[in-house]
């Protein structure tokens, strides 16, 4: 299973046993490795509990899947869809400050 984070540059794959995260932000959030191996059930601590070294192999399948997933499923541009806001709750909204 591939994830991704709306509101981050993350994305992320799980095995049977790991799971596999690779930040697309520059640099990454802190804390936090470029790429990290993590193993399922055990709660993740970043740097610390990163076992990219120690499992080369798995790490490696997993980008690999990873990669294969990117290039089917490329990034797309957000799309801004028109307001389903009522205009008459939108004035009421931006009397209030919460739309411009």
């Amino acid at each position: 299973m591939v994830e991704t984070h709306r509101y981050s540059s993350m994305v992320g794959i799980y095995g049977d046993r790991w799971y596999y995260v690779a930040s697309r932000q520059d640099p990454p959030p802190k804390g936090t490795d470029e790429i990290e191996l993590q193993k399922i059930g055990v709660p993740a601590d970043g740097r610390r509990t990163n076992s990219i070294h120690a499992q080369a192999g798995i790490a490696s399948d997993l980008a690999e899947r990873l990669a294969a997933w990117e290039k089917k499923y490329p990034a797309q541009p957000p799309i801004s869809r028109p307001s389903a806001i009522p205009e008459h709750e939108r004035k009421v909204l931006r009397s209030m400050g919460y739309v411009g």
